[in-house]
């Protein structure tokens, strides 16, 4: 009887002694696919806005929509949206004439629409046209200017641009003073700016 009670005593040990030494690989577990938890970002605020190349000039707001020339109906038109200068009337870059270097004048805002079926083409200078007037010596006179489209984004200036059936565009329009000697000469009198929407007008009618 002690024989079988001291055998089942060195098995009860046993047992317990692999128990606690047993080194079997364990048993896998599925992978935990629950996505760890995202760090709190802060939003990007963007690039900062250049400075608007416009800054440091006079806003003159016109608002005034006239008829482009044209045989449709209806006729293609320009809103002369507003007019830009500085004291000094300093343009964004010179301007190499016939007559000189040009580094004065003013900056017009236009807004074309054409609700035609056709293209239009539309001219710096001929289709439109900068009027700067001057008061001198108690005559009301013009300056003469030269004009070009502008487009701030690349600062390149162009003569031309056409305009899709049903399409409106935004464009800037530098009217430079021909040369600098005029400026130095009636800059100070120049008193009025307007915009001649058909420059050819006499010349149709003779």
């Amino acid at each position: 009887m002690k024989k079988i009670a001291f055998m089942f005593t060195v098995a009860v040990l046993a047992l317990a002694v692999a128990g606690c030494t047993t080194t079997g690989t364990p048993t896998a577990q599925p992978a935990d696919t629950t996505p760890s938890a995202i760090p709190t970002q802060t939003l990007p605020t963007g690039t900062p806005t250049p400075e608007f190349w416009l800054n440091g000039y006079s806003e003159y707001f016109k608002g005034v929509t006239q008829q482009l020339p044209g045989n449709e109906i209806p006729q293609p038109e320009c809103t002369f949206e507003a007019v830009y200068y500085d004291d000094d009337w300093t343009m964004p870059y010179d301007l190499r004439t016939l007559y000189g270097y040009a580094r004065h004048g003013a900056i017009y805002k236009l807004i074309f629409n054409n609700p035609t079926g056709s293209n239009y083409t539309i001219m710096a200078g001929d289709t439109v046209k900068s009027n700067m007037h001057y008061f001198y010596n108690g005559k009301a006179n013009l300056m003469p200017t030269s004009d070009t489209f502008y487009d701030p984004g690349t600062k390149t200036g162009y003569g031309s641009l056409e305009l899709a059936p049903g399409k409106s565009r935004e464009v800037y329009m530098l009217a430079f003073i021909t040369n600098d000697s005029m400026y130095d000469k009636y800059g100070s009198y120049i008193n009025f700016v307007s915009l001649d929407l058909n420059p050819h007008y006499f010349e149709q009618v003779r």
